[in-house]
Order: structure tokens, then sequence, then C-alpha cells
């Protein structure tokens, strides 16, 4: 058993990925270096772009660690088989296929061990690619293998190691942002049945950009390409920009020969460095803004799924706090009506005067109590949109002036004089429980925070085809700067002076008052200064309003 155990240890550190896989990954690989060879068959073709290595590269990135010695080594035997396919001796495929391994290791191995591979459309996994495949890795490879190249075939080592590193970094800025960030399946988006024709005419557009420069060689158009693949990446996200880059890069590939001889190796060479400049920074700018593009489409599907979440949560609330009307309201109203009857000693009395004291407060905290619940299912059901108002002509001035004969004995506690001036319309259209509610809310309101010896007056006045309902107090005011803040539920901003005892509530009333206004088409406005009132005004039409979320008329 003890002698199995290292056995073990390496089938941990060494893993092969399926038949399957491993097919795909040879077959991927050959090609690539046939088609990075394949302008070297066009006569005067200057250097071909070698594409194996991208590809390699590839590979070894979307695959686990484990997994890379396997890799390596097929990915090794098809570049070699490649080589062998386009005529190369066989001492020459296994060196150079094994100088494009270790180009490919040297690329991948820092991207993995400091985990920069999870998402390559960061700026900064590009930013630290850029730099290896233009900086030490390409570099490095290129020397190995100018010195392989010069010893082989006595090619010149300087230019032998500008042609390896130009074909090699050229190779991998183009092709491998877009492969490590286009998905099967967002190719596959973009040529669906609704998509396809904007597809086809955005991909249009970089072919009208190519032809435009082969018609017109002379001219220096090539700034071109750049606005068409960012249009497509803009319209068509990561996959769009990868098929217009890969146009722009056939095309550039195509063009780069010489067949009469009569470009210098030097021009040649700097053609070429500004070709790859050019197409990586198409490619960078592709990778960027279809990484935006992304992020953009994440956060709307998150906002989305967080709305739905929220309307779901609104929706539980409102049915929870019905469920919980009933299960309150019949023991509350029990509450009430026992004590009511035992302060009133309807049966008797009660053997002690604070028995009836306590009877009262039962009483009062009862009424409270149900009052809060009442408020508090009356939003729920307002922002739910599930508070509908039956409209019906009522007689403003009896409404109005049963409101204050109700407030009068809580006046009358406070020591406030409550006076009315009603010179509004006779007859108006409203639901009679919502105005009731209104009224009431702005008077209880005001005379909470009015001191003793102060005055609420409530007004009524035409204004046009509007309704002005006022209630003024002399209260304790609201700053000016948190004015803004009333209105809003559970929101209170009168707090206890000396003049005025700590008042008890939930911040519901205007909340409500503003509510209900809305839902006949008007609007409630708040004006108030510290230490000089309040004026509580709401404007509603008298007639029934146009709107289509206003109350309904009801049926004679």
């Amino acid at each position: 058993m003890m002698a199995d155990l290292p056995a073990v240890g390496r089938a941990h550190l060494i893993a092969s990925p399926p038949l399957r896989v491993l097919a795909t990954i040879v077959l991927t690989v050959f090609c690539a270096a046939l088609a990075g060879v394949a302008v070297s068959w066009i006569r005067g073709a200057l250097l071909p772009v070698w594409l194996g290595t991208a590809v390699v590269v590839y590979w070894l990135l979307h695959k686990p660690s484990p997994e890379w010695p396997v890799i390596s080594v097929v990915c090794w035997a098809a570049n070699v088989a490649a080589a062998i396919a386009i005529g190369r001796g066989m001492p020459r495929c296994i060196l150079l296929s094994t100088v494009n391994l270790i180009q490919a290791l040297l690329v991948a191995a820092p991207l993995r061990i400091f985990r920069l591979d999870r998402d390559f459309a960061q700026p900064r996994t590009l930013s630290v690619f850029y730099g290896l495949v233009l900086g030490p890795a390409t570099m490095l490879s290129a020397l190995i293998g100018a010195v392989v190249m010069h010893r082989l075939t006595g090619a010149p080592f300087l230019q032998a190691w500008m042609e390896w590193y130009i074909t090699s970094a050229l190779g991998q800025a183009v092709l491998l942002p877009p492969l490590m960030v286009v998905r099967r399946e967002s190719l596959a988006a973009i040529f669906t049945r609704e998509l396809l024709p904007g597809t086809l005419l955005l991909l249009g557009i970089v072919a009208v950009t190519i032809a435009i420069n082969v018609l017109f060689p002379d001219y220096p158009l090539g700034f071109l390409f750049f606005p068409a693949v960012v249009l497509v990446t803009f319209q068509r996200g990561f996959a769009g920009g990868a098929l217009g880059l890969v146009l722009v890069v056939f095309y550039m590939a195509g063009v780069l020969h010489d067949p009469h001889g009569t470009v210098v190796a030097p021009d040649a060479r700097l053609h070429l460095v500004f070709v790859q400049l050019y197409t990586a920074a198409i490619g960078f700018t592709v990778v960027i803004v279809g990484a935006g593009l992304d992020q953009r489409r994440k956060l709307e599907a998150s906002l989305a799924a967080a709305r739905d979440a929220a309307e779901s949560a609104n929706r539980a609330k409102t049915m929870f706090l019905a469920n919980m009307s009933h299960e309150l309201r019949t023991p509350l109203n029990a509450v009430i009506g026992f004590s009511s009857l035992m302060h009133r000693e309807t049966y008797g009395p009660l053997g002690n005067g604070r028995y009836r004291e306590y009877a009262r407060s039962i009483y009062d905290a009862g009424q409270h109590l149900l009052a809060v619940i009442g408020d508090i299912l009356d939003m729920s059901k307002i922002e739910a949109g599930k508070h509908d108002i039956l409209c019906d002509e009522l007689e403003l001035n009896a409404l109005v002036g049963d409101c204050v004969e109700l407030m009068r004995e809580l006046a009358a506690e406070r020591q406030v004089s409550l006076v009315s001036d009603l010179a509004g319309p006779e007859w108006i259209v409203a639901d009679h429980r919502a105005m009731k509610q209104i009224v009431l809310n702005l008077l209880s309101n005001a005379i909470k925070f009015t001191p003793a010896g102060g005055k609420v007056s409530v007004a009524t006045k035409t204004m046009g085809d509007k309704l002005v309902l006022a209630v003024a107090d002399t209260g304790i005011g609201i700053p000016a700067e948190d004015l803004h803040k009333l209105g809003k539920p559970f929101v209170q901003l009168r707090h206890a002076t000396s003049a005025v005892s700590p008042q008890a509530g939930t911040g519901l009333g205007l909340a409500l008052v503003r509510a209900l206004a809305e839902k006949h088409g008007g609007t409630l406005i708040l004006e108030s200064e510290a230490g000089r009132g309040t004026c509580a005004r709401i404007e509603i039409p008298i007639l029934v309003p146009a709107a289509p979320d206003a109350c309904m008329k009801t049926a004679a």
C-alpha cells in the first residue's frame, strides 16, 4: 500500500483531459500553424504571421494546471506535424516547435501564477498580457529561435530574431484577446433570426472599408478600420468585434506582399511593425469596449433581478399586512369594546376609581393602535397600487364640519382653539372616506404640534377648477432645510419642545394625505417656519380628474 502512494501523488499532479478534447487541441493547433504560414505561399510575400503559439496559450489558459504537461506534449506534436506538412526538415521542425512551446509557457505561466487568466477583459490582465507578448516572453523565445535558425540555415542572426519577434508577437496580440473573451454562445446569438440582418449589415460596413482600401491603395485609408470594428463591437459585443477584427487582419496580412520585389527588407519590417501595433490597438479596443458593454449588461440584469425581488417582497409585505389585519383587528376590537364597557361601568361599579382610569387608558391605547394599523395598511395598499378610491358627489362643508367637530374635543384637551373658514365649492366629486381621512389627518397633526393657547384653522376656497383645502397652525414649525422630508412614510420632524410634549405617532399621516391627494389627481403643498407654525394645503380638481389612475365615478 505504501509503495502505491508516490504513484497516487503523481496522478494528482499530472492529469489528462478527455480524448475528445485532446483531438480538438491537436486539430486547432495544427490548423493555426498552417494558417500562420499560408501568407508565405503568396508570391512575393514578405513575412508570415505565426498563429500557432496564440492557440497553444489559449488552451493552456483554458485548462487546469495539472493538465498542462499533457496539453504541452500534444501541442508540441501538432506543431511538429504542421512544420513537416509545410516541408521543413525534422531537426528544424523539432527545435522550432520546442521554441514555440517555450514561448507559450512564458506567456501563460505568469498569467496563471498571478491569477490573471480568470477575466481576460480586465485592463490589468490585458496590460500584463501585452507586456509579456511585446516584451520578455517573445524577445527571449525569438532569441532562442534566432540561434536555432542561424545554426541550421545560416540566416543572419539579427534578421532571424526580428522576423521571429514580429510574427509571434503579432499573432498573439491579434488573436489571443478575442479568443479569450468570445464565447461560442455569444457568437451563435448574433446570428439568430432577429439579429442576423443587423449583424450582416455591420460586417458589411467592415467589408466596405476593406473594399475602399483595395480600390484606393495609394491613399492612407487604413484608419477607417478602427471606427468600423468599434461600431460592430458596440452593436454586437465581443463576438461582433472579434469577427470584424478577423476580417481586417486577413486583409492586412494579404496585402503584405511585394510581387515585383521593389520593397527593401527594412521597409518591409517597418510595415510589419506598423501592422502589428495597429491591429493590436484595434484588438485591445475591441476587448475594452466589449468588456464595458458586458459589464453594463450584467449590471442591467442585476438591477432587473433586484427590481423583481423588490416587487416580490413588496407583494409579500402587502399580503402579510392584509392577512395580519384580520388577526390583529379582531382581538383589538374586543379589547376596545370590553374596556369601554368597563370604563362606563355598564354592568356595575368596578370597586375602585383607578380601575376606571385603567380601563380608559386601555381604551385609548387600543384606539391608537387600531388607527396605526389602519394607516400602515392603507399606506401599503397605496404603495402596491391596490388602494382603489370610489368617487361620488360630496357636500364639502358638511364633511369638513364633521371632521372639525370630531377634533374639537382633542383641541379642547390641548387648549388649542379650532376655527374654520369654509368658502370653497358646496359640492365636489371625490372619495368620501379618503377626503375625511385627509382632513382628519391634517387637523390631528396640526393640533398635536400646537402649544396651549395656539390656534388651528381650516379653510377652503375655489381656485379655478380646483378645490384648495388648507390647515394652518401656530405650532412649533419645521426648519426650512427639513421641509422636503415631510410627507415621506415614517418621517416625523416636529419633535417635543418646552411648549409641546412628546407625541405618539408613526409619521404616516402626511404621507397618507399626499398619497390620497395624488389619487384624486391633486397635490400636497407644505409651508412652514420654525417657531411660527405650519400650513398644509391640498389642491384637487373639483370634478373627476382626467388622470387614468385617479378616482372612478360610482354608479348612481
